[in-house]
């Protein structure tokens, strides 16, 4: 044996050493790469060399865990599968594959069938217009943090037909709720269900969707957007986006003219108003003129400013009205 080599082994030894003592004082060296020098057929060689491959096998508990990528899978039905049995084999919850396929039977999958989940608990949600990642976490109940982690994607741009998965996420639950009518009575009705498909409060072109953009008072600056701008000519009539009662109606700060309609504990709201139509406590339909466009407060041109508010009349309870708005 040449001095080189005489010296690698020596070296390789003393590491050896170094990582079973390691580990047995609960500090393992999972992988520890050095360079290794020796001679190959005359040749000087140099590589890199892994020591965990000469390490005693480490139990699960103290190797690092490698976390896998969060996917979406598609598992194509065989004989004897059923809905818990695939859900035992990804590791999921059984409510994650019959909540993304839609499944009303779950007992009623068939050989061929393709089912389409996330490797984790959660919903497969493909982008729609106006989308945004605040929106997302707010409608399903979770955070925005819990989005990003999984998803490869720019928060302030959402490509509309791209997938996101939501974890954690579960479909929005219809909630019963009793809201008055105009003659004092009282009924019984699904909150959410009953808040879709609302009007269009004005025709015109989005000029600004809800969610991140910048300031358009300092470019310099990104804000929030919490509505929906439709710009239109100044004097064109707003509707009612849905029946409710006027909680407000006049001006309302750099909102200018504002009229804000209350649907039970729901709200839409109309900004920026050249003149009003209605008055506070008055009762309104669904499409009846409440207003025309402006460009009242803090507004760049005329244009309707929109917001749909969910469970309070709070800015902070808005949500992405392109959800609720007839498609």
């Amino acid at each position: 044996m040449d001095r080189l080599s005489f010296l690698f082994s020596i070296g390789l030894v003393a590491l050896l050493l170094l990582s079973t003592m390691g580990a047995a004082l609960g500090h393992p060296v999972a992988e520890l790469s050095m360079p290794a020098f020796f001679w190959h057929d005359g040749l000087f060689v140099e590589d890199e060399f892994l020591i965990e491959q000469y390490l005693p096998d480490m139990p699960p508990n103290i190797r690092e865990e490698v976390k896998e990528d969060v996917k979406i899978i598609t598992h194509v039905v065989v004989k004897g599968d059923t809905v818990k049995s695939i859900a035992k084999e990804y590791g999921i919850e059984e409510n994650t594959i019959i909540n993304n396929n839609n499944i009303s039977n779950p007992n009623l999958i068939v050989v061929g069938q393709q089912l389409r989940f996330p490797s984790v608990d959660g919903l497969i949600h493909t982008v729609k217009r106006g989308d945004t990642i605040y929106g997302l976490a707010q409608t399903y109940g979770i955070t925005i943090e819990d989005i990003l982690e999984v998803n490869e994607v720019d928060p302030t741009v959402l490509t509309v037909g791209s997938t996101l998965i939501l974890p954690n996420a579960k479909p929005v639950v219809a909630q019963r709720t009793v809201v008055s009518s105009r003659s004092g009575t009282t009924t019984a009705v699904a909150s959410i269900p009953t808040f879709r498909n609302l009007l269009w409060p004005v025709n015109g072109v989005i000029t600004s969707p809800y969610g991140w953009r910048r300031n358009p008072f300092n470019s310099a600056q990104t804000q929030f957007h919490r509505g929906l701008d439709i710009g239109a000519s100044r004097g064109t009539p707003i509707f009612a986006a849905t029946s409710g009662k006027v909680v407000h109606s006049g001006w309302l700060s750099g909102y200018g003219y504002t009229v804000i309609l209350e649907h039970d504990n729901n709200y839409t709201l109309y900004a920026h108003a050249s003149s009003l139509s209605v008055k506070k406590g008055q009762w309104v339909e669904k499409g009846q003129e409440i207003a025309r466009v402006g460009a009242t407060g803090n507004a760049t041109g005329p244009h309707l400013h929109f917001e749909i508010r969910i469970g309070g009349n709070s800015s902070s309870k808005a949500v992405n009205p392109i959800n609720y708005l007839q498609r």
